[in-house]
């Protein structure tokens, strides 16, 4: 059976990580898979996923600087392709900014669990 550990939120979504409970305490807090729940939907992610998802959203380029319409908060799309899906958001500055503070939180939240386990610290 799995479960959803909830590793960090905010106002545009969760983050929780997949665990399994037939495993032994070592392996159930290995972190396979990752799920991204945004508003209402969710994304399945492995580490190397996220991690790139994370990269790219901070390389994210959110204000307009074309000179004809000069609006920082106009709407841009994000686009996600993978081999089951592909899943396109319509975000404004707001939104990604939010997006960018959830995955921070959460990959400091990943990073903290990886510790705490090499060093056998049961949370």
């Amino acid at each position: 059976m799995h479960r959803l550990e909830k590793i960090y939120w905010n106002t545009i979504g969760s983050v929780f990580i997949i665990k399994n409970d037939d495993d032994t305490y070592n392996s159930e807090h290995k972190i396979q898979q990752i799920q991204l729940q945004l508003t209402d939907i969710a994304v399945i992610l492995t580490k190397t996923e996220f991690k790139a998802l994370h990269r790219a959203l901070k390389s994210f380029k959110v204000n307009c600087n074309c000179k004809t319409c000069g609006q920082s908060s106009t709407i841009k799309i994000l686009k996600s392709k993978t081999k089951h899906a592909e899943i396109v958001f319509k975000v404004e500055k707001k939104h990604i900014t939010a997006l960018v503070e959830l995955l921070n939180g959460a990959k400091f939240n990943l990073e903290m669990i990886q510790v705490l386990q090499d060093h056998n610290i049961k949370a």
